[in-house]
């Protein structure tokens, strides 16, 4: 897995931080965020952060920002970009070895879809352990029946395919031509997942309409087509929505 995302690290910005569907999709989600009565100035571990774009969001908003990746190379990256920001190279199941007490812990696109359903539970249960009562987890999470994919790949005579993300299994995502391992959960499997530990705050769908990153290139031609959908974007934020869109916001708060 770390291998995956340091090959990936380098080329990273320019396939989607920086595109304008990279763009989209990271502004819903901070729509989402700043719905959240989360206190100014408090300590925000950030899990799975990349090159590091959301660590400076947090950092210009006047928190203070812990942000770690599996991959050393994203966090050269990141470091490179932002050396204000403390980043660390950090396993998502060794978050107990932090010693700051974090208010909000926080992962962006799909970073939790890295870990299959046993260490995933073992996620939960660490930051649990981390946070105190009322205190958030939000996570940022790929579904299981995108509309996107559904229509792309039956678009693309690929029928077999379409239903792909609808599976137990983990998947070869390919990020920047590099093959990830994968594993999709419905909002429901992960509210269940987590149950033990946390209540749910807000659910909404991140990528109804604004498009998934494997179809930045159709869109980057087509930047009215893109205004449209966010349009649309914006005024379907439903929850019952949040299972067939790209990604889901799930905001879960500690017992």
């Amino acid at each position: 897995m770390k291998a995956s995302f340091d090959a990936a690290a380098s080329d990273y910005d320019r396939s989607f931080t920086h595109t304008s569907v990279g763009k989209a999709q990271r502004e819903r989600v901070w729509y989402y965020l700043g719905q959240l009565p989360i206190r100014e100035g408090s300590a925000v571990l950030e899990v799975n952060c990349g090159t590091g774009e959301d660590a400076k969001r947090w950092h210009e908003n006047g928190y203070s920002v812990i942000a770690s990746d599996l991959s050393p190379k994203m966090i050269s990256e990141a470091q490179s970009k932002f050396p204000e920001i403390d980043f660390r190279v950090l396993n998502l199941l060794e978050l107990d070895q932090l010693n700051n007490e974090p208010q909000t812990i926080f992962s962006d696109f799909g970073g939790l879809n890295c870990l299959p359903k046993a260490d995933l539970e073992q996620f939960f249960q660490k930051t649990s352990d981390l946070l105190a009562t009322n205190e958030r987890l939000i996570c940022v999470i790929m579904g299981k029946k995108t509309t996107w994919d559904r229509w792309y790949l039956t678009l693309k005579g690929r029928f077999s395919n379409r239903n792909r993300r609808n599976t137990t299994e983990a998947i070869n995502v390919m990020v920047n031509d590099t093959a990830v391992p994968t594993w999709y959960y419905s909002p429901k499997e992960i509210i269940r997942l987590a149950n033990p530990y946390f209540d749910v705050e807000l659910l909404r769908p991140v990528g109804l309409f604004i498009p998934p990153s494997y179809m930045v290139p159709f869109f980057t031609k087509r930047p009215r087509a893109l205004r449209l959908l966010i349009w649309l974007e914006k005024r379907f934020s439903f929850s019952f929505f949040a299972n067939r869109s790209d990604h889901y916001f799930l905001s879960l708060k500690k017992r």
